[in-house]
């Protein structure tokens, strides 16, 4: 089901008693994600999807993360940890 963001999340679920709503229980990264788009290392347990220092947006890993000093929320960025070959993001 898709949750209306454009190709990167998806959620699943319905608001009770609110036709056409959809509330997302659990989101999970779409499509497969190993490598820091930043310093090319292996994205281990957890993966930031935040803005770089550059202003553009960027899977990092946490080091990168850091140095990059992104906040996290809605529309600033957010965390993700590994389930298996998934990605789900941490509320």
């Amino acid at each position: 089901m898709d949750d209306g963001l454009p190709g990167r999340v998806r959620g699943a679920g319905r608001a009770a008693g609110v036709e056409g709503v959809t509330v997302a229980k659990e989101r999970y990264w779409q499509g497969r994600k190993d490598r820091c788009d930043v310093c090319g290392e292996l994205l281990r347990a957890e993966m930031h999807d935040a803005a770089w220092t550059t202003g553009q947006w960027a899977c990092m890993c946490p080091d990168c993360w850091r140095q990059a000093g992104s906040p996290k929320g809605v529309g600033r960025g957010q965390a993700y940890v590994r389930e298996g070959d998934r990605w789900r993001r941490k509320e």
